[in-house]
């Protein structure tokens, strides 16, 4: 295995930039070996959510939409084109079967919901009729007496007024739009058929319903120049959004058709330095026209410049949250492949669009694959996970006593290493740990996950060229 090591005397701490940016921890997880559970969820797979943290606050709900109206050759999820408009409404039905289903569990279990979160595919190719009939059922079905957000995704394509006004009416407060970037050459590589006319419309309509607009800006891309990435920072700022979040793009994941595209360019990967390099030049151009980060890769424009610190309060991703949560956070998710993940289980919905739909509505069967893992590593959470991923965590949040001493340990090299600093109340990332915070999330993940993330990446590499991300080669 590839091993992390330490830089001294220096802004790069590491001696690698790790190439994967994100992944649920923990990552590696077994089948149930209990005999009772195994036959529990054998019998009634949905029976599992019987062990949902009871009277639960940190709870978020993930709806996912796998239609498009086209596919970016960048994208790693699982959707399709949508060629059949009844295909779309059989999918919402299905949707609507699970959300009764799940209710019954979630009622028992008296948890409110947190923040509500629509990805995809692209959700924004409901129609008006289809989000009020979903968002509806939302509403009446969970208690969202504790919401503090309602993300909603959407294409440049598929914003209308109409839909603005529709998503605003069942309770969305926080739209997102992919923008990627506004570069012609890199959009027709990633297959991103909105203008750049309708990315400026749509961003207007949304602004004229909703106070809180998002954009979506990848960088690393095969060939990328400072002076390319500044264009789109440039363009970015120019939409005038309070939200602006920046992705490296995974080429570990990218289609063989954006390959492809860029061999016909003649553009080489993007390396671990020249990653770095784009998110220092980000911190630095976002900073100076008033955007500061409030995790590892989403800017904020503040009210207040920060003080004594380079990152800011003034606002938190609610889903994100519970994401990347601490001890008790729980996802519970509908749709194909969803994860969901409580008390040390985590499952995922079966991932044929045909099968859920037929299961769902014609069984009354929710199918899906359950894994668990040891409950320390809940207990490790607000260290391992929640400290890099948002910049911080609160003592008051961590259980010393019953998280694993090996963690503890860590953290203390962190410390030594300049990574993270540590206060009465808190720990936080230093402005050099925020830097390689996807290298801090590998560091403290379990030995078991780090094996399989090296692993993934082997396989991917005698595949294609990923970039150099080991700096001693």
């Amino acid at each position: 295995m590839k091993n992390l090591k330490f830089i001294e005397n220096g802004l790069i701490k590491f001696n690698y930039d790790f190439p994967i940016f994100n992944w649920f921890y923990p990552y590696n997880a077994e089948e149930p070996k209990e005999s009772n559970l195994k036959k529990l969820i054998k019998e009634k797979p949905i029976k599992i959510f019987d062990y949902i943290l009871e009277d639960s606050t940190d709870v978020a709900l993930y709806f996912h939409i796998p239609f498009c109206q086209d596919i970016c050759s960048f994208c790693p999820f699982t959707r399709e084109i949508l060629l059949d408009k009844n295909r779309l409404d059989n999918y919402v039905n299905a949707l609507i079967r699970e959300i009764e289903l799940k209710k019954e569990y979630l009622d028992r279990k008296k948890v409110k919901v947190n923040s509500i979160f629509f990805g995809g595919g692209t959700p924004s190719i409901l129609s008006e009729e289809q989000i009020i009939k979903l968002g509806t059922k939302i509403n009446e079905a969970f208690n969202l007496s504790q919401l503090k957000e309602f993300s909603f995704e959407m294409n440049a394509k598929t914003i209308t007024l109409e839909k603005a006004i529709a998503l605003k009416k069942i309770g969305v407060t926080h739209v997102r739009v992919g923008v990627q970037t506004f570069n012609k050459k890199y959009r027709k590589a990633f297959c991103l058929s909105a203008t750049l006319t309708q990315i400026e419309n749509g961003i207007k309509i949304l602004k004229s319903e909703f106070s809180n607009v998002s954009i979506d800006i990848m960088y690393g891309f095969n060939g990328e120049t400072i002076a390319d990435f500044l264009y789109d920072l440039k363009n970015a700022l120019d939409l005038n959004v309070p939200n602006i979040s920046l992705y490296p793009l995974n080429n570990k994941s990218i289609q063989e058709r954006l390959i492809e595209n860029y061999k016909k360019l003649g553009l080489s990967p993007c390396n671990g330095l020249d990653r770095l390099g784009f998110k220092i030049i980000a911190k630095k151009f976002m900073e100076s026209n008033g955007y500061y980060p409030h995790n590892g890769h989403d800017f904020v424009k503040v009210k207040k410049v920060p003080e004594n610190t380079f990152m800011t309060d003034e606002y938190m991703f609610e889903y994100h949250k519970t994401v990347y949560g601490k001890e008790k956070s729980q996802l519970i998710s509908f749709g194909i492949s969803a994860i969901s993940f409580f008390n040390s289980f985590i499952t995922m919905n079966e991932k044929s669009i045909d099968d859920y739909i037929f299961n769902i509505i014609e069984k009354g069967s929710c199918n899906m694959y359950i894994h668990s893992y040891n409950k320390v590593l809940d207990k490790n959470k607000p260290i391992c996970l929640y400290l890099p991923y948002h910049g911080k965590v609160l003592k008051k949040d961590i259980d010393f006593n019953g998280i694993e001493e090996t963690i503890l340990e860590k953290l203390k090299i962190l410390i030594e290493k300049g990574l993270v600093e540590e206060t009465e109340d808190e720990f936080h990332l230093t402005e050099s740990g925020w830097l390689s915070y996807v290298n801090i999330l590998y560091y403290l993940s379990p030995i078991a996950d780090q094996e399989l993330l090296i692993k993934l990446i082997e396989i991917s590499e005698e595949k294609r060229d990923i970039g150099l991300w080991n700096f001693e080669i």
